[in-house]
Parts: structure tokens; sequence; C-alpha cells
């Protein structure tokens, strides 16, 4: 494992925003921050909820059933054993990289509520371009893509990325409420794009495509655990 370490709980976060750790082991006890309020803030963060937490704390086992949002309780003192079970249990792999492009708040929200839990790594951007760049930091094994987007929208991100040779192959999911036209249909389809239409049956469509989508798509990204 990689080990990057921080002393106190405003710093965690700023790390963990910085290097997206695999895991976090978390004292409780801390001052001007304590592990209940990293807990929450990272909870909160759809860049950071997917994160596993370990609390490692004095204090675990008494609030053991309080400690929401933590994957795991060690008391301290901690036996290498103890902590080398928690990773061994967690600590599977790459997970699945998936990059939700969307300028609309409400739509990422559903997405990543349903994906937390899947066993997948999930970042967010608000257009094209941005999601350029999050490609540019990180490669994707799947991107979820809205068409209509400031800044660039989702045709000509397609168009960007189709001629990068990296992500030719790469899977992409078109998410629209647009109507799209005869044309725009041949165009997906050309590229051989699924479409999914934000519609009032869109949650149940969207669990079903990526259930379907998720059980097909391995890892192709590197790296160690950190």
């Amino acid at each position: 494992c990689q080990v990057i370490a921080a002393s106190s709980g405003v710093q965690g976060l700023q790390m963990a925003r910085e290097f997206r750790p695999d895991l976090i082991t978390l004292d409780l006890m801390m001052p001007s921050m304590d592990g209940w309020q990293v807990v929450s803030a990272i909870k909160a963060d759809p860049q950071l909820a997917h994160i596993l937490v370990v609390v490692v704390s004095v204090v675990g086992n008494e609030n053991r059933g309080h400690i929401l949002g933590a994957l795991d309780v060690l008391q301290k003192p901690v036996a290498r054993e103890d902590l080398l079970a928690v990773l061994q249990r967690n600590l599977t792999g790459p997970k699945p990289r998936i990059l939700i492009v969307d300028d609309d708040a409400d739509a990422q929200r559903i997405i990543v509520a349903y994906l937390q839990g899947k066993g997948v790594e999930i970042r967010t951007a608000a257009n094209g371009h941005e999601a350029l760049a999050r490609l540019d930091e990180a490669p994707a094994d799947l991107i979820l893509l809205d068409l209509m987007m400031p800044v660039m929208d989702g045709m000509a991100f397609l168009n960007a990325i189709r001629r990068d040779p990296r992500y030719q192959r790469l899977p992409v999911v078109v998410i629209t409420a647009k109507e799209l036209s005869a044309e725009e249909n041949e165009r997906l389809k050309s590229k051989k794009l699924r479409v999914l239409n934000k519609s009032d049956a869109f949650e149940g469509d969207l669990r079903r495509l990526l259930e379907d989508l998720l059980q097909n798509t391995a890892p192709r990204h590197g790296g160690k655990s950190k």
C-alpha cells in the first residue's frame, strides 16, 4: 500500500480531495474537527462518499452502533493483525471508475445515490470541458453523459474523446431529457452509444442499465491502493 498521513480532520479532508485514497483510517477524538464531523463531511461529498472509512479510536467499541458511514471500527491500541484483516477484507483491487457528466445537480445526486455501495469510484463534471479535465487527471471505465450542457455540450465532448485513441472504446451512456431528432439518434447509434431518457421511469431504467453495464465493465486502469 502507498500510505499518506494527516494530523487533523481539516487536513485529512484536504488530502482526501487531492489524493482520492481507497481507504481512510480515522480517529474520532481530534481537536478543531473531530472524527464524527469528518465522516459526515466525507459522506456528504459526492467526490468522496465512495471512499472506505475505518474508525480507529479508544472510544470505538462503545460507539460502534452510532458511527454512521464507517465501514469498520478498530479499538485502540490496534493490533497489527486486526488492521491487516480490515485491509485484506476491504481492499480487493481496482474499482470501476464512473464519470458522471451532467450540469443538472438533481440528476447527479440520483445517479451518485444509486452507485454508492456498488463498489465503484465516482467522479462528476458539470460540462464537457470539465469532463475532459477529469479524464486527464485519471482514466474512466464508463461515462454517463448528458447532452444539453453549457460551455461544451455532450455531442462536442463525444466528438473530442472519439478523436483521442485512448478513449475510442470507452463505454458511454447518454442520459438526456432532450427529445432527440432522427439525425441525432442516427449519430448516437453510429457511435454505438446507449441512450437513457430522463423520464418518470428514469431511476428504474438507470438501475437496470447500470446493473447490466457494471457486470460487463472490468476496470482497465492500474495503480496502487493508497
